[in-house]
């Protein structure tokens, strides 16, 4: 009697039972969320140790070389004032490329 029509009796049983797999557990949102930390928080220290190492740190001032135009070339000045803007811009762009691969973890 507790039956109804095109089901089996035992339909309470086998959603209990129900299966989980691999991909839909991973797909939880805690798990994505700590999964996409992980790989940003590995990433992160790496640049933000870079960053204050070569930019911020109290020897900062000689890590990166005086590009004065009156000792250097027109070319040799190119070359140095574009490493220099590199090296400020380097770990900006690498957090974006790394907050990419997060996003489409």
């Amino acid at each position: 009697a507790d039956a109804k029509y095109g089901t089996f009796k035992d339909d309470k049983k086998q959603e209990a039972e129900e299966v989980v797999f691999e991909w839909e557990a991973k797909a939880a949102p805690w798990y994505l969320f700590l999964n996409a930390a992980i790989i940003i928080g590995k990433n992160l220290a790496a640049l933000l140790l870079l960053f204050w190492t070569l930019l911020r740190g109290p020897a900062a001032k000689k890590n990166l070389m005086h590009c004065n135009p009156m000792e250097l070339t027109t070319f040799q000045v190119f070359g140095c004032e574009y490493t220099k803007a590199f090296m400020r811009a380097f770990p900006l762009l690498a957090g974006c490329v790394t907050l990419g691969i997060a996003m489409r973890v």
